[in-house]
């Protein structure tokens, strides 16, 4: 999803969101609610990425699922991410944040093979 970012010039297209909750208001021009925007209000939730493997490359979501497919933090999503997963599945990075890595969408939300597994096959 793209945020447009009102009045503030310090912001330009393309630049990282820093980590936190932005606010999401009802797009409006002075004849009411402009067609094709926003029509209720509600909250953007900016996440940073999880250094898996500690190489110092955070994870990314590349589709904007809310999942975080490139694992390994190279900004691309292949077999390579699928491994560093596997290999770090019961790591405390990728348990404490097992909303990132839920790639099978099971309820609780935990990490399990069953994630690995998911992320093999969105190859």
């Amino acid at each position: 999803a793209m945020i447009h970012v009102v009045d503030d010039d310090s912001v330009e297209e393309g630049d990282d969101a820093t980590p936190g909750e932005f606010p999401v208001l009802p797009h409006v021009s002075a004849n009411g609610v402009v067609p094709g925007g926003v029509t209720d209000p509600g909250a953007v939730t900016v996440t940073e990425g999880v250094d898996v493997n500690d190489d110092g490359n955070l994870s990314n979501d590349l589709d904007g699922d809310g999942y975080h497919e490139d694992v390994n933090g190279d900004g691309e999503f292949s077999i390579s991410d699928v491994q560093v997963f596997f290999q770090n599945r019961d790591s405390d990075k990728v348990q404490n944040n097992a909303n990132l890595f839920n790639f099978d969408d099971t309820e609780p939300v935990e990490v399990t093979i069953g994630d690995v597994q998911a992320l093999f096959q969105m190859l």
